[in-house]
């Protein structure tokens, strides 16, 4: 199997004889993100399915925000708020852990994941479920903008 090899000029490159049964791959570069290279096929379905149980929990949260932060050691405020904040930053969390752990700081994840924990311990849990939650809708407008443009190289080339 061949490994991609990292170019400057964008994320990754491969060989010109690369075996195109390896197209359907993962793996994760030294330059700080992980991704595939699929076939492009983006199912928004799928992935809206957690942000608009997230936005649920966010816009509940809001909306009694006041309750909830009146319950004995604002118990109520965190089993809304932390399960909205894990679902939405599930990625940002997981791919700033890897990164430290390799001795990478001071990415976007990275950086992300410090200003949200800092928002919670501050009892800002709102504002930390805010961030990662636009974060995340960001990151589907990107991957539904990048399957499409695929598409539209895949029917060009046919």
């Amino acid at each position: 199997m061949q490994k991609a090899k990292s170019s400057d000029s964008g994320c990754c490159s491969h060989d010109d004889d690369h075996d195109r049964s390896h197209e359907n791959h993962n793996h994760d570069h030294d330059h700080d993100h992980d991704h595939d290279h699929g076939n492009g096929d983006f199912n928004l379905k799928q992935e809206l399915i957690p942000v608009i149980s997230v936005v649920i929990l966010f816009i509940g949260g809001l909306i009694f925000e006041e309750k909830l932060h009146n319950t004995p050691y604002s118990i109520g405020e965190y089993l809304v708020f932390i399960p909205a904040y894990i679902l939405s930053g599930w990625n940002v969390l997981t791919i700033a852990g890897r990164n430290i752990l390799r001795g990478r700081f001071f990415d976007e994840n990275f950086l992300m994941t410090i200003a949200t924990l800092g928002a919670v311990a501050i009892h800002k849990l709102p504002e930390a479920v805010g961030v990662m939650l636009f974060f995340k809708i960001g990151e589907l407008f990107q991957e539904f903008a990048i399957g499409r443009s695929r598409q539209s190289i895949r029917s060009d080339r046919s």
